[in-house]
């Protein structure tokens, strides 16, 4: 039975947390024994209860005193990682794992790994926006990596970025990337006070790479259209942005335009739904936007990241330059204006769903790169 030392990090809201409960999963389906290490702020019920199910063991690592920001030593990204590399190594030398893997959103966190004589699995669930060349990191990097040293990340666009921030390129055969996917159908319940409406949707974190600038924008407009309508925008998710948008609406009066904050019932927001939105600035895949597809949504996407690998422009939806405010707006109306379209784009985006995201082609990717990395023979 091969061993994984498993490093997740992640908030409770988002594609690294939804990625490591699927990961555990994955693990139990290929028998492999797993150890935990989480951070002291990852540590809830939840999570706990969640590893017990699966009778994995778990370390805590001691890492806020090195973590808090007035700490001066620790304002160098080097040396904190390094003083958290530390608290890693006893756990390695005693578990002596066949592979690390590491699931983490913040480009470089836990990179350090790489250098142990184990067979390492970075997954990144974002990109770097820069590098220099003479970078530590980027001289670790052209070091170790390999055929048992790789990293994987969830779209093209971000395995074309890390390669071009990290100055990869002499070591692009070891960078890979598998497209995420997201959960089955739980339910078919609906949003009682949405039913009878066209509801536009968008899921995600009320902050400023999401763009709810812009899409405030589009939802005035449209609705500035369609006088005495029952179209509804609606914004499910926290962030350090949602009360200021929330107090425009009320200060405009506007009522068919809803911040919500974090609901836990999205698949009935999602079952609801006519139309999906998502005009972000940053996007290194975009899991929200695949769950629309599951639900058979057309989608409007931002011309960002890797959404233009989910949706296909005039196809399964619309792919719109994010600067483009007017088109965006023309898009949202076409879709509203035209059921047909709607449900024509809805099907096209469900089948590219099935054949290209779904759980099945994750799992068998995923299979194929654990068995090369560890050398399992099927």
């Amino acid at each position: 039975m091969k061993t994984i030392l498993f490093v997740p990090e992640f908030n409770f809201f988002g594609g690294p947390y939804t990625y490591f409960k699927r990961l555990i999963e994955f693990f139990k389906s290929q028998n492999f024994k797993v150890k935990i290490a989480l951070k002291e702020n990852q540590v809830n019920k939840d999570v706990l209860s969640f590893i017990k199910d699966f009778d994995y063991e778990y370390y805590i690592l001691a890492t806020k005193k090195i973590e808090k920001r007035n700490h001066i030593i620790t304002n160098f990204s080097l040396i904190r990682n390094i003083l958290i590399f530390s608290k890693l190594l006893p756990i390695y030398f005693k578990i002596k794992p066949d592979i690390i893997v590491v699931s983490t959103g913040n480009p470089g966190s836990f990179l350090g790994l790489v250098i142990l004589p184990a067979s390492f699995i970075y997954i990144l669930h974002s990109y770097p926006v820069n590098g220099k060349k003479l970078s530590f990191k980027s001289f670790i990097l052209n070091i170790y990596l390999g055929k048992y040293k790789r990293i994987l990340t969830v779209s093209n666009f971000a395995r074309k970025n890390i390669i071009k921030y990290w100055h990869l390129s002499s070591k692009e055969n070891s960078i890979d990337f598998i497209h995420n996917t997201t959960e089955g159908i739980s339910n078919y319940n609906k949003v009682d006070i949405l039913k009878n409406k066209l509801v536009v949707l968008t899921i995600g974190h009320v902050r400023w790479y999401k763009n709810p600038e812009l899409w405030f924008y589009i939802a005035k407009k449209v609705l500035g259209y369609l006088k005495n309508s029952t179209v509804n925008f609606v914004w499910i998710g926290d962030g350090e942005a949602l009360d200021k948008y929330r107090k425009r609406v009320k200060k405009l009066k506007i009522h068919n335009i809803n911040f919500l904050g974090y609901k836990n019932d999205v698949e009935a927001f999602l079952n609801t739904a006519d139309i999906y939105l998502q005009p972000s600035l940053l996007e290194s895949h975009g899991l929200s936007v695949l769950d629309a597809m599951r639900h058979k949504l057309p989608c409007v996407v931002s011309n960002i990241g890797g959404l233009p690998e989910s949706v296909v422009d005039e196809s399964t939806g619309f792919v719109i330059d994010v600067d483009d405010e007017n088109k965006f707006v023309e898009k949202i109306l076409l879709l509203i204006r035209n059921k047909d379209l709607r449900e024509k784009m809805g099907q096209l985006g469900y089948k590219r769903y099935i054949e290209n995201f779904s759980n099945e082609v994750w799992q068998n990717k995923m299979e194929k790169l654990y068995n090369e990395m560890l050398d399992i023979k099927k």
